[in-house]
């Protein structure tokens, strides 16, 4: 079957291009991803073909469409089933990224990283202040808060039952609970403000998922996420340069450092629950470490 994929890659980028490259593959759970670079100077793309012809995957490509003309930057989508209709097959091509992992910038811990992240950080406020209305083909209001309390019924009697679950991690699931039966008000990338980077500039990926966020969500998922790479204090100058760029000049209330550390920790223990639903226990054990270090050494990160 991948076989086959890739010689669809191939003769859509023959045809399109009409010059030889050179076809490597990315992992991915949803999508055969591939990366074409090319014998002469034509910049590389990259090629992105989902394995369920869905509405989610139409949808990606209607809000990198929205998002363009917004301030808010994406790679440039070149090519898609629409432009250059394929048969049946749906497509996205668009200019490939070449740069430095994120897990690699963090592990600079140095101006650069701080450079980088402080773009992270003034993308995540960016997102924040979208009208929701701007992005029509994002995740609605009611579409999302409806999701995330089913996902947390569901969740509710493995989060109950696992051993790791304290009395305080407890009330903390409940807690997020608490502040997903308001509506969400704001725009937001809702997984953690994917980014690439060229090792200057930083380009938002990932979008199938956004849509209506809950005030400073999509920031708590910035700092958790990362912290899964690299948690603690070890490597700072991403949080700080981010936290300080998201932040600006806006003092934060005591209601929003809890908010945030509620939704910090919620996410690593829905996170340690979807790792279960696959058998990679070692993960679910680590994330709930990561939920108790959020709760007793992160305050002191927004300490004014």
């Amino acid at each position: 079957m991948r076989q086959m994929v890739e010689n669809t890659a191939r003769k859509l980028l023959r045809q399109l291009y009409n010059r030889g490259f050179q076809l490597r593959g990315i992992n991915s759970p949803t999508s055969d991803i591939f990366v074409a670079e090319f014998m002469d100077d034509t910049p590389p793309v990259i090629l992105k073909i989902p394995r369920a012809i869905n509405e989610e995957a139409l949808r990606e490509q209607r809000i990198f469409d929205s998002l363009e003309g917004t301030g808010i930057p994406v790679p440039q989508v070149l090519y898609t089933q629409e432009n250059f209709p394929a048969g049946n097959l749906v497509y996205t091509i668009s200019r490939y990224v070449k740069g430095p992992d994120i897990r690699e910038v963090i592990r600079w811990n140095d101006d650069r990283t701080h450079a980088i992240f402080t773009q992270v950080g003034k993308l995540a406020a960016q997102l924040a202040r979208l009208p929701l209305n701007l992005i029509p083909d994002a995740f609605s209001p009611q579409e999302v808060q409806d999701n995330e309390l089913q996902w947390w019924e569901n969740q509710l009697e493995f989060i109950s039952r696992h051993r790791g679950t304290t009395r305080l991690l407890d009330q903390i699931y409940h807690a997020a609970r608490g502040i997903m039966l308001n509506l969400p008000t704001v725009f937001g990338h809702r997984d953690g403000v994917q980014v690439v980077t060229d090792g200057n500039k930083v380009y938002l990926i990932d979008v199938g998922s956004a849509g209506a966020n809950w005030p400073d969500a999509d920031f708590a998922r910035l700092l958790y996420g990362n912290m899964v790479w690299h948690g603690g204090d070890q490597y700072r100058v991403w949080r700080e340069a981010a936290q300080s760029a998201y932040l600006e000049h806006r003092e934060l209330t005591d209601a929003d450092v809890e908010r945030i550390l509620i939704l910090m920790a919620f996410y690593a223990m829905r996170d340690a629950a979807m790792h279960a639903s696959t058998g990679k226990n070692t993960h679910v054990d680590r994330l709930y470490v990561l939920a108790e270090y959020i709760l007793h050494e992160s305050r002191r990160w927004f300490r004014r």
